[in-house]
């Protein structure tokens, strides 16, 4: 693959406040850990790790609906990532307990939820503590985070089995307790490169480029990593309990530290962006 330089910026520590939010949901989740909208059918899907382990399932009004808590008859374990594919026929669950599994289902909109496929850790696959988990706009190549073993592993889903690719150790640099990722519709790759500040970006013809998230008072820890249509980068930054917004280009634009009360941000994990709202 070929390598490109850094994009030169000014790091700031100049927080800019975010827009006015329009509304807070308080739902009693208590380890929201991934976060997923499928605009077809305007609903949320949030990844609930801890006791409860569940997919939680909102609609457009942020009303909880109901939860699905198994794949099958294996209960989840530590659900840390959702994505849905275009059209909102499939989802996919990352779970990231033991054993490490990736699960597909579908028609998720209803309370029967069918089962469509399944991977565990064992044989060929050795997912780590993954953390997060992709689409591409085919709903064909899902990616994974496997934030232990510090690389992406591509699987590609046909019919109702997963089928892992060459794993990606390594971008402009080698993969540090990757995150967040994210696909965006031209099939470029973002990753949230925990360990080493930075938002990795993988554009087809293996070509990669990154992007400082090292632009507050204190060294960034970016968990999420989502996309608006005009090409702008938000970096979820727990260290600094922010949302970092970077142009197309990388470069630090602002930082928002969510609103006031019980609505300041306390460890963003995830951002979806719904064609009008942010959602973190």
């Amino acid at each position: 693959p070929t390598y490109t330089p850094l994009p030169t910026s000014t790091p700031s520590s100049t927080i800019t406040p975010p827009p006015n939010y329009k509304t807070q949901w308080t739902l009693g989740i208590k380890n929201p850990n991934g976060l997923a909208y499928d605009s077809t059918h305007q609903i949320y899907y949030i990844a609930e790790g801890g006791a409860v382990s569940q997919i939680l399932v909102l609609n457009s009004s942020g009303v909880s609906q109901f939860a699905q808590t198994q794949y099958n008859s294996v209960p989840f374990t530590e659900p840390y990532g959702v994505a849905v594919n275009n059209g909102g026929t499939t989802l996919f669950v990352l779970d990231g307990g033991i054993p490490g599994a990736v699960y597909a289902f579908t028609s998720t909109t209803t309370t029967s939820w069918v089962t469509a496929g399944s991977v565990t850790t064992g044989g060929t696959v050795t997912l780590s503590g993954p953390e997060g988990i992709a689409v591409d706009s085919t709903g064909v190549t899902v990616f994974v985070s496997d934030t232990g073993n510090n690389q992406i592993v591509p699987f590609i889903f046909s019919g109702n089995s997963f089928t892992p690719q060459t794993p990606w150790t390594s971008g402009t640099q080698p993969f540090s307790q990757p995150s967040g990722i994210t696909v965006d519709s031209t099939g470029n790759v973002f990753v949230a490169d925990s360990g080493n500040h930075i938002i990795q970006k993988y554009t087809p013809g293996s070509s990669w480029t990154s992007y400082s998230t090292n632009n507050l008072s204190l060294s960034s820890d970016v968990f999420g990593v989502g996309l608006d249509t005009a090409g702008n980068i938000y970096a979820c930054d727990v260290a600094n309990s922010a949302v970092q917004q970077l142009g197309s280009n990388g470069a630090f634009l602002a930082a928002w530290t969510g609103g006031t009360g019980n609505a300041l941000f306390n460890s963003p994990d995830g951002i979806v962006f719904t064609g009008t709202d942010y959602v973190v």
